[in-house]
C-alpha cells in the first residue's frame, strides 16, 4: 500500500542537510555542526487498535516479549475495514444527537496537532511501547477515533471508532543523546527545524482532508539515535487536545509502558530486543528500581533517576470529552462590571466575512498568508534557548521592585489597585514583549499579545483537569506599547488580566463561538484576526500582528517512559509565527523558551541583542 504523500518523510534539499543556526548560535566555527535529526530512516508505520491488557496472571517462567497477552495489531493496510466498525461504535457521527467536540474544539480545527517530544537516555522497547499504546487507547478512546462531518448542522465531530492511531519507529545514526545535550547546552539559541523530526510525519492542515481520509489523529514516533537513546514523539490533533489533554494522553501511554517492564523478566526482554544491558549486581537493585544501562550511556540510574509511574495519577482518570460542562459556561454578555469588552479573539467564518465562494475565499485566506509571511516577512523560523535561574529571578526581583513603585505612584484606585504580587512567568512574558515591540517593526504602533491559559482550574467550579479536547482561555493586553512601560507595570497589567478578566472573557467566547458554529457550521471557521483588513496589528499572519505567549505546564513525570526523567522536553513544528512557548527544563532551575518568528523580526532582534535573546532577558 502505498503511504499517502502528506506522510513519507521527504529528503530536505542538500543544502538544508546541515543547517547552521542564525546569530549567536552560529559562533564557535570550531565546533563540529551539529547534524540535526533529519533525515532519518523511519524503518516502520503501523496502526495500533485500543486493546485493554489482560487480567494480571502469574508470571510465565521465560517470557518471550513484553505484551504476549495482546492480540496482534492491525497494520495500517489492514485497516481499510474499519468503516464498517464506524456505522456501529458508541460515539460515532451515525448516533445524532451525541456530540464529543464542544464549540471550543471546533475553534481548533485549524490550529493543526498539539506535539511534544522527549529526549530520553534509555532505550524504549517497540513491544512493550506497542502494547502500551493499545492499552493507552483503550483507556481514551477518543485518540482512536477519527474526525466525522455531522449531518445535523454541517459540524465536524469525533467517531470513537477504534480505528486506531499511528506508531512510527525510526532511526538516525548521525546523532547520539549526548550530542543533543551538548548542542543544546553550547549556543543561546537553535534553529527549531533543527531539533524537529516531525513535519513530513503532521497532518494536513485543514479539517475536510483529514476527515475525508479518515486519517489517525494520534502519533506516535520512537525515534533510535545512535549510542542508545532515543527521542519519544507524541501528537494529538488539537480538536482533540490541547496541551493539558495530551498530557492526560502522555500520562496513560507512560504509565502502561512503564507498567509492562516491572518485572525482571519483562524487563530484561525489552532490554534484550532494545540492545542495553541489564546491571549484574543482583536481583535486588533491579526490585530496587534500578535500571537497565543502554550501550554508550555514561550511567545508568544516574542523577535523573526517578520512580516511574506504573498508573496514571488520579486526576488523570476518568478523562473524558464533555462539551456539555463546557458549553453550560457560555455568557452571552456584556462582559461583568471593571471587566471592558474585546472583539480581538473572536472567532468568524468565510462565508460571513466574504460572501464569496467557499473554494474562493479559502484561496484568499492562503494568499494573504502568503503575502504577510513569505513576501513581506520572509518566512517563519523558530528558535529554542534557555533562560537559566538566576536570570528569572534576577527578572522577577525586578518587575516586583518595580510593580510596588508603579502602585505607589498610582495611589488607591489605579490600575494596578489589588494586584500585589507577580509571578516569574508574567515577569518574563513581559520582558519578551517589551524587546518584541521595540523593534523597528513594531515601535511605532502599539501592540496586541495574548498570554494563552489553561482555564480548567481557573473556572467556578472547575472543569476537570482530565477533560480532554480544549479549555484554553487567554488574558490579553490590547492596544499596550509595552517597550514604553516598566517592567513592573507591564507583569502588573498581566497578573490584573489573568487573575480578574480571563474568566470573564472565556465565558463569553465560548457563547460567541457556539453561536457562529450553529448559524454557520464549523467547515470555514476562523479567528477574525486571520480574515482582518487593513490594520496589520490586528492580523495574525502579519509580522505585525498579535504576539501569543504560551506557558506550557510540563508535568515531566507524565512523559517519563523508564527509570529516567526526560533529559528535554522539545516542542514540535507546526507553530505559527509570533508565537512564544516556555516551560520548566525537566531537571529545574530554568526556562525552555520556545520562540517562532517571521525572518524579518529575528534580523531586527539579531541586531538589538547582538544575536543572544537569552542575555538579552
Amino acid at each position: 500500500m502505498m503511504r499517502p504523500s502528506w506522510l513519507a518523510p521527504a529528503a530536505p534539499p542538500a543544502s538544508a542537510a546541515v543547517r547552521r543556526p542564525t546569530g549567536a548560535s552560529a559562533r564557535g566555527s570550531a565546533r563540529a555542526a551539529f547534524p540535526g535529526f533529519r533525515p532519518f530512516t523511519l524503518e516502520s508505520e503501523e496502526l495500533v487498535r485500543p486493546q485493554p491488557r489482560a487480567p494480571t496472571q502469574p508470571t510465565p517462567a521465560a517470557p518471550t516479549h513484553p505484551d504476549d497477552a495482546s492480540p496482534p495489531v492491525p497494520t495500517a493496510a489492514s485497516a481499510a475495514g474499519a468503516d464498517d466498525a464506524a456505522t456501529t461504535n458508541p460515539g460515532s457521527a451515525s448516533e445524532g444527537p451525541r456530540r464529543l467536540l464542544s464549540s471550543q474544539d471546533q475553534m481548533a480545527l485549524r490550529w493543526g496537532c498539539s506535539a511534544g517530544a522527549v529526549l530520553l537516555r534509555q532505550a524504549v522497547d517497540s513491544g512493550a511501547l506497542r502494547g502500551a499504546l493499545a492499552e493507552a487507547l483503550a483507556a481514551l478512546p477518543g485518540f482512536a477515533g477519527r474526525l466525522v462531518l455531522r449531518e445535523d448542522g454541517g459540524m465536524f465531530d469525533l467517531g470513537c471508532t477504534d480505528e486506531g492511531a499511528r506508531l512510527l519507529e525510526g532511526r538516525t545514526d548521525s546523532v547520539s543523546v549526548q550530542q543533543v545535550l551538548d548542542e543544546m547546552a553550547a549556543a543561546p539559541y537553535s534553529a527549531a527545524g533543527l531539533w524537529d523530526p516531525w513535519p513530513e510525519l503532521s497532518l494536513p492542515p485543514g479539517p475536510e482532508a483529514i476527515a475525508q481520509q479518515r486519517l489517525p489523529l494520534a502519533s506516535v514516533l520512537l525515534l533510535r539515535l545512535s549510542c542508545g537513546g532515543c527521542l519519544l514523539a507524541l501528537s494529538a490533533y488539537h480538536a482533540v487536545a490541547d496541551f493539558e489533554a495530551l498530557q492526560t494522553f502522555a500520562a496513560h501511554l507512560a504509565a502502561a509502558y512503564n507498567a509492562r517492564l516491572r518485572s525482571p523478566q519483562q524487563r530484561e526482554g525489552a532490554a534484550a530486543r532494545a540492545g542495553v544491558e541489564v546491571p549484574t549486581a543482583g536481583r535486588g537493585e533491579e526490585q530496587a528500581g534500578l535500571t537497565p544501562r543502554a550501550r554508550g550511556s555514561d550511567d545508568g540510574g544516574g542523577s535523573n533517576a526517578a520512580p516511574p509511574l506504573t498508573a496514571p495519577p488520579p486526576d488523570r482518570l476518568g478523562a473524558r470529552f464533555e462539551p456539555t460542562a463546557v458549553e453550560a459556561l457560555a455568557a452571552p454578555g456584556p462582559p461583568p462590571p471593571g471587566v471592558p469588552p474585546r472583539s480581538l479573539d473572536s472567532m468568524s467564518h468565510l462565508r460571513a466575512a466574504w460572501p464569496l465562494p467557499p473554494g474562493l475565499a479559502a484561496r484568499v485566506v492562503a494568499a494573504r498568508a502568503a503575502y504577510h509571511g513569505r513576501y513581506r516577512g520572509g518566512g517563519v523560523e523558530g528558535r529554542l534557548l534557555t533562560v537559566p535561574a538566576e536570570r528569572l529571578a534576577a527578572l522577577k526581583a525586578r518587575a516586583v521592585a518595580e510593580l510596588a513603585e508603579e502602585r505607589a505612584r498610582d495611589g488607591p484606585g489605579g490600575e494596578l489597585a489589588g494586584v500585589d504580587w507577580v509571578s516569574t512567568n508574567d515577569a518574563l512574558a513581559a520582558r519578551l514583549l517589551q524587546l518584541l515591540h521595540a523593534l523597528p517593526l513594531r515601535r511605532a504602533r502599539p501592540m496586541h499579545a495574548f498570554l494563552a491559559a489553561n482555564m480548567r482550574r481557573r473556572l467556578q467550579p472547575p472543569l476537570p483537569r482530565a477533560l480532554l479536547g480544549n479549555a484554553l482561555g487567554a488574558a490579553l493586553l490590547e492596544g499596550m506599547r509595552p517597550a514604553e512601560l516598566s517592567l513592573g507595570r507591564l507583569a502588573g497589567l498581566l497578573r490584573r488580566e489573568l487573575a480578574e478578566r480571563t474568566a470573564a472573557h472565556y465565558q463569553m467566547s465560548v457563547h460567541q463561538v457556539g453561536s457562529v458554529v450553529r448559524q454557520y457550521g464549523s467547515s470555514g471557521l476562523m479567528m477574525s484576526m486571520a480574515l482582518s483588513p487593513g490594520d496589520v496589528t490586528r492580523c495574525n499572519l502579519a509580522p505585525e500582528g498579535p504576539v501569543v505567549l504560551v506557558h506550557w505546564d510540563v508535568d515531566h513525570g507524565l512523559w517519563q517512559f523508564g527509570p529516567e526523567r526526560p533529559l528535554a522536553f522539545l516542542p514540535l513544528s507546526g507553530t505559527p509565527a509570533n508565537t512564544v512557548r516556555y516551560l520548566a527544563s525537566p531537571g529545574g532551575g530554568g526556562v525552555a523558551l520556545g520562540v517562532w518568528l517571521h525572518r524579518l523580526a529575528w534580523a531586527q532582534l539579531d541586531e538589538a541583542t547582538g544575536g543572544d535573546l537569552a542575555a538579552a532577558l
